[in-house]
């Protein structure tokens, strides 16, 4: 990943977007235009192409200077593997070095492209003028920052990552604090249901209970006149019947109707 690299850019002028030059094939393993990086030794404070030229006294007074060179969060990226298998589709065969890089087709699909130092050494042929652990950025999608600069940006990425950590733990935690008081509620709503039932008061009372006994009051009112009328069908069907039955059943019938009279009476009072 290149976010756990530092790209060093050595020059004296800071790098821009606006003075970018465009990538362009050539019949050798590198293409003109891009801007080449390589990464930073912390140990020394120097970059792999600063040791190199010094190691091989090439002009190392001309590469001082250093520029972090930050790819944008949208860069597309292509860190190379060790056998060239993702680069196959962008290899050209030519006669002398075997395979040279179409570059021009690989920055329509690629922004930055990382060439490992274990590739650059194992690739003899296709990348026989790469010395060192190498990245190219194919179009302009880069932040060039000073030592101040890039310090202060990664103080503040720093910052920023911390504090949406323990924003993060923040939330959760309010969470979790919010839904332990949800069940200490239902729990406390489960053991006193008693109290989420309206008491009735005296008056309330009273009310209901002379509204239950209203309807036995009318009935014990209507009572007497609906026993009257059933007294009087009664007679009138026993009459009728002790005219139309035999002698001994007549005597039958009348000492039925005599206690029915007395039942009635009884009830009456």
């Amino acid at each position: 990943m290149l976010e756990d690299i530092d790209l060093i850019y050595n020059g004296e002028e800071r790098p821009s977007k606006a003075y970018f030059t465009p990538i362009s094939n050539t019949k050798m393993s590198k293409p003109i235009g891009g801007l080449w990086t390589s990464p930073l030794d912390k140990s020394t404070g120097k970059s792999a192409w600063q040791d190199w030229c010094e190691r091989e006294d090439f002009h190392p007074e001309r590469y001082q200077t250093q520029w972090h060179i930050v790819p944008d969060k949208d860069a597309k990226t292509l860190t190379v593997d060790e056998n060239l298998d993702n680069l196959q589709p962008y290899l050209i065969p030519d006669g002398y070095y075997g395979n040279i890089i179409d570059f021009e087709k690989l920055s329509k699909d690629y922004d930055v492209v990382r060439f490992p130092k274990e590739v650059v050494r194992k690739s003899y042929y296709e990348l026989s003028s790469y010395d060192i652990d190498s990245t190219i950025f194919l179009t302009p999608k880069f932040t060039a920052m000073n030592h101040q600069e890039y310090k202060r940006s990664k103080a503040d990425e720093a910052f920023a990552k911390e504090f949406q950590k323990r924003q993060a733990s923040k939330d959760i935690l309010t969470e979790l604090k919010e839904e332990e008081r949800k069940i200490e509620d239902l729990m406390y709503a489960s053991l006193q249901p008693q109290e989420n039932t309206p008491q009735e008061t005296p008056v309330e009372i009273e009310q209901r209970v002379q509204v239950a006994s209203q309807p036995q009051e009318n009935i014990a009112r209507e009572a007497p006149t609906e026993i009257k009328e059933s007294e009087h069908v009664a007679q009138q069907t026993q009459e009728n019947m002790i005219q139309e039955t035999s002698p001994k059943k007549k005597n039958n019938l009348f000492n039925r109707l005599v206690k029915q009279k007395l039942w009635n009476k009884m009830f009456s009072r």
